[in-house]
């Protein structure tokens, strides 16, 4: 059986286990796994890496996480809360690999734990990522999940951004204007624009000063295509 079927059928067994509790397991959300799961499957896990698979104990969805060692400690809370349910997936090969089932107190610690392959590029860019290390945000060890701009921003699928950096004088401004494509009518229209300020502090030297423009295309809630224009 490959690893999302494997997935699958064990969401579906879960689902059914808990559907007496009261606050049964998958009872909303349950198609995500279809959509946001399975592309993740599909899509971003490679031979030799290790996730945190967590089905939610309110009972909406799942979490996933690649432990490489950079996984957002908020996911510690969500697996240890002792309603949820949480899987090591090891992944052997394309949409293979094994599913085991781990105590939700070990989970915390596995989160700073690279469990990857040495050397391990990607298959494709979360826009996290992509916004990450445009704004160089790993060398002034700044969290973008921690800023204003993360909270702000989100995107559907088409919606165009437009993203400029400027890191000068001790600190990192970042302005996105956004169109937001309403599939429905086929039209775009403006949205507000987002402005955000991070103080760089005694990070300042790690990074000298720079300006850029980018344009921002979103494939889906998840991913971009971004292409620098300054």
């Amino acid at each position: 059986m490959h690893l999302f079927d494997t997935m699958l059928s064990t969401a579906t067994e879960v689902k059914e286990q808990t559907k007496s509790r009261t606050t049964p397991l998958l009872h909303a959300h349950f198609d995500d796994i279809h959509t946001h799961d399975k592309d993740i499957v599909l899509n971003d896990m490679q031979a030799g890496d290790h996730w945190l698979w967590i089905i939610k104990g309110n009972g909406c969805g799942t979490y996933l996480v690649l432990l490489d060692g950079k996984a957002d400690v908020g996911f510690v809370s969500r697996a240890q809360d002792k309603n949820a349910m949480v899987f090591m997936v090891r992944v052997t090969g394309e949409n293979e690999g094994v599913l085991t089932r781990i105590e939700n107190e070990d989970a915390a610690g596995y989160i700073d734990q690279a469990l990857v392959s040495k050397n391990r590029v990607p298959r494709r860019l979360t826009m996290y990522s992509q916004l990450s290390m445009l704004m160089r945000l790993d060398k002034l060890g700044v969290r973008l999940s921690e800023t204003k701009l993360w909270s702000d921003f989100s995107v559907n699928k088409g919606d165009l951004s437009t993203l400029t950096i400027s890191n000068k004088g001790g600190q990192l401004s970042i302005t996105i204007k956004r169109d937001v494509i309403n599939l429905a009518e086929g039209v775009s229209s403006r949205e507000a624009v987002i402005n955000t300020t991070i103080k760089l502090g005694t990070n300042y030297d790690a990074c000298e000063e720079y300006n850029a423009v980018y344009e921002i295309e979103a494939t889906d809630s998840q991913h971009a295509i971004f292409k620098k224009v300054a």
